[in-house]
């Protein structure tokens, strides 16, 4: 459905995730299951803060405080650089987009990126500012 690349992230290292529409993490103590739902929920909080004008990471916020950089950069090296990226399939358009959403499925399949996450942005923008 989705693949989330997570590099130099806490225990990461060049990782890559491929979720569908359930799953279930297993793993050790201290393998890195809570860091990913946390990296989500700091992703969240980026989104929605509305003095993040430039999309910057937000570590600590209402949703999820990460702690510093360097707590959050891979074993503590403050000279490495986060970096991540996502890859939607056809399946993640079909199941969370097709019912009502305002993106037509040309948008999806032209792989217009940019025009795609500047309307996910502003439809964000808009869902929170009707619930406040």
């Amino acid at each position: 459905m989705f693949k989330l690349k997570l590099d130099n992230y806490r225990g990461f290292l060049n990782q890559e995730f491929d979720f569908s529409r359930v799953n279930i993490l297993i793993g050790e103590n201290s393998a890195g299951k809570s860091s990913i739902f946390k990296f989500l929920l700091a992703l969240k909080q980026s989104l929605r803060s509305p003095n993040n004008k430039d999309y910057n990471l937000t570590l600590s916020s209402d949703e999820v405080d990460l702690g510093n950089y360097g707590e959050v950069i891979y074993n503590h090296e403050t000279e490495r650089h986060l970096s991540f990226s996502f890859e939607l399939g056809k399946d993640y358009y079909n199941y969370f987009f097709k019912d009502g959403f305002p993106f037509t499925k040309k948008d999806y399949e032209e792989s217009e990126l940019l025009k795609f996450k500047n309307k996910a942005k502003q439809h964000l923008l808009n869902v929170q500012n009707s619930a406040t």
